[in-house]
């Protein structure tokens, strides 16, 4: 029995103790808005009121849902820290990417075609202000955007549709030859001289 019980504390131990920075991080006061003293919680608290006030809202209100599996503000926090601290792997983003494909062209349709970059900008208007997406820090705005795409459950949100019908357009109209284009290229087909270099 002690055989087992003591590389399982061992290893309890030492994963608390290769989380303890997370988890220092997370506990931090920050501010929800930098402009307003009372607005200090516990970062992990600022980062469920972002999402909860603010990003999921936002996102929602553009006709995408979010996959109700994952934990959006963790995510968020999680992928902000290991940019911070690129030797701490608590949970590799990078396995949330696997589900799609990182050179997905859909990315930047779904997001900027879904969401169009001046609504994100008027999105960031308002919450540029919190402790982690303020002054030096406004570049983990950047990534939001892709945690969101691959977080979303496409398959059931209602702009799926319409982005899809909009992309069969799109392919259809690349795809259609006037008639009057077609018939002069095969006018020029059949008139063609067979000792021509054209």
């Amino acid at each position: 029995m002690e055989h087992t019980f003591l590389p399982h504390f061992w290893s309890n131990y030492h994963k608390q103790k290769k989380e303890a920075p997370w988890r220092k991080w997370l506990h931090e006061y920050v501010y929800i808005d930098v402009r307003n003293p009372r607005s200090v919680v516990k970062r992990f608290e600022c980062f469920q009121y972002f999402c909860r006030h603010g990003l999921i809202p936002f996102v929602k209100r553009h006709g995408y849902i979010f996959d109700t599996k994952r934990n959006l503000a963790n995510d968020i926090a999680n992928y902000i820290f290991q940019d911070m601290k690129q030797d701490f792997i608590l949970q590799e983003y990078r396995r949330y990417l696997s589900a799609k494909d990182e050179n997905d062209i859909d990315y930047d349709y779904y997001c900027l075609k879904g969401i169009p970059v001046n609504h994100w900008d008027a999105f960031w208007n308002e919450w540029q202000w919190m402790s982690d997406f303020y002054d030096e820090k406004f570049r983990n705005r950047y990534s939001i955007p892709y945690i969101v795409y691959n977080r979303l459950d496409l398959e059931h949100s209602s702009i799926t549709q319409k982005i899809n019908q909009e992309l069969d357009e799109a392919e259809d109209e690349d795809d259609y030859i006037h008639p009057t284009n077609e018939q002069a290229s095969e006018a020029i087909g059949q008139g063609k001289d067979k000792n021509s270099l054209y």
